[in-house]
């Protein structure tokens, strides 16, 4: 199938994203916000049995983060507005303790699963080396700490990444990769100038919160940087819950699909359970959002119905109710995030004009194989 003019395709990519590739190679850690609830509270409860005097009120909120369902970041906004200093205070020392229980995760992440922790990013840029792919990728954003993203950049770039402004460690491109914006910043960044990578003392980044201070270099240009990636044909999102806590990205997305060079809204879709896609089109009708069920890019969607529930109809053609009883018979930790993925790939590796080899894209070749 020959392709004629490529779509720009620009990924946004969350926690979930990262999720998903430890999650596939059977890693037992756990980075999501819900998953962080519990040891954060652990921590908090040390941190207030070191202190003699406490404002009780403070012992109260402490208590109710072991609850799953507590928004951390709601609680360091809301802490961080409060007229009281021990407040304050509360709130920078749950920042300092997020980090800290967030790090700990991703190191003992590198340490057991090593390069597999980072194999889905890493089969995903191949697909997009694959000549025949019918998108170029136009730019990454992402909301992650960690650094499995750039990772497989490294790896897959021959030692390269472009983070969108200069930080020491880079080499030289030889392979010219795509722009990976980093928008809250990383544990891998030295708070220093110039910005150097691969540190582990004064971070650079901005911590959890409803308001996330983008101010200050670098964050003022790398969020204009990403008004100008979101320029595109279509925006990919895997593993971003878009939630109440990420306004300023949700303000963003609305603003640059109704303003920019094509002069018509990019397409939204979101690599993602199709129930949760619906809960997504509810909150935020104007995104127009699409589920990878909806897809008819070389028949993806029609192909992952097809061989999660035997669907040989599009199913878009099936009604909602139907839709949501054959997702829910899913477990609810099925990797979406890999199923579009080897979807993409059967269908790139069905193409007369297309091989997918152990030697040219592993990562690929391990998916279909």
């Amino acid at each position: 199938m020959p392709y004629t003019q490529k779509k720009r395709v620009t990924y946004l990519i969350g926690a979930g994203g990262s999720q998903g590739c430890i999650d596939s190679v059977g890693g037992v850690r756990k980075i999501l916000m819900k998953h962080l609830n519990l040891p954060v509270s652990q921590k908090v409860q040390e941190y207030i049995s070191k202190k003699s005097i406490l404002d009780p009120s403070i012992e109260h909120v402490a208590n109710g983060l072991a609850n799953p369902e507590t928004n951390i970041e709601h609680i360091i906004t809301f802490l961080d507005e409060s007229p009281s200093v021990a407040h304050r205070r509360f709130a920078t020392a749950l920042r300092e303790i997020f980090e800290e229980t967030l790090r700990q995760e991703l190191e003992a992440i590198e340490d057991e699963l090593k390069e597999d922790s980072f194999h889905l990013y890493s089969a995903l840029l191949e697909l997009h080396s694959i000549g025949e792919m019918s998108e170029l990728i136009n730019g990454i954003l992402t909301t992650n700490y960690d650094v499995l993203l750039e990772s497989a950049m490294l790896k897959t770039y021959q030692n390269n990444v472009d983070f969108g402004v200069h930080i020491n460690g880079n080499n030289v491109a030889i392979k010219e990769p795509p722009r990976l914006i980093k928008l809250h910043g990383s544990f891998g960044w030295n708070d220093s100038w110039p910005i150097r990578e691969f540190q582990n003392n004064s971070t650079l980044w901005i911590p959890p919160g409803i308001q996330k201070d983008k101010t200050r270099y670098p964050y003022n240009l790398l969020w204009g940087m990403a008004r100008e990636i979101l320029d595109c044909d279509v925006l990919r999102i895997i593993g971003c819950s878009l939630s109440g806590t990420d306004w300023d990205l949700l303000s963003l997305l609305y603003s640059t699909r109704h303003t920019h060079v094509s002069n018509s809204p990019y397409i939204v879709e979101v690599v993602d359970s199709p129930i949760f896609v619906n809960q997504l089109r509810s909150l935020y009708p104007y995104l127009e959002i699409r589920s990878i069920l909806d897809l008819d890019w070389c028949g993806v969607g029609d192909a992952i119905a097809d061989t999660l529930f035997s669907v040989t109809i599009p199913f878009s053609q099936i009604d909602e109710v139907q839709q949501n009883e054959l997702v829910s018979g899913l477990p609810s930790s099925h990797n979406w995030f890999r199923t579009w993925l080897r979807s993409a790939a059967l269908a790139l590796d069905g193409l007369p004009e297309v091989s997918i080899s152990s030697d040219s894209t592993p990562e690929l070749a391990k998916l279909i194989e």
